[in-house]
């Protein structure tokens, strides 16, 4: 089976080299567990490190404090 790498250091190893290729990933955990964290950096390093598309959806979280949540990490995801 074909995998995407995710980019985030030690994960792509421990998961067989990444997440299986073209298929939907449900990121769940208790508040304060860094799903919305994990999931931006899967993302950006995706775009960036390996030209993927991705999207992310949310229901409740606002746009704006995802946006200031990754521009601390140094990620901009206008590019």
């Amino acid at each position: 089976m074909k995998r995407v790498k995710t980019g985030i250091t030690g994960l792509d190893e421990l998961i067989e080299g990444g997440f299986p290729e073209k298929r939907s990933m449900l990121v769940s955990g208790a508040c304060g567990t860094g799903k919305t964290i994990f999931s931006m950096q899967y993302i950006y390093n995706g775009a960036m490190k390996y030209n993927e598309p991705g999207i992310y959806v949310t229901l409740d979280e606002r746009p704006e404090l995802i946006r200031e949540d990754v521009t601390r990490f140094g990620w901009d995801l206008r590019k």
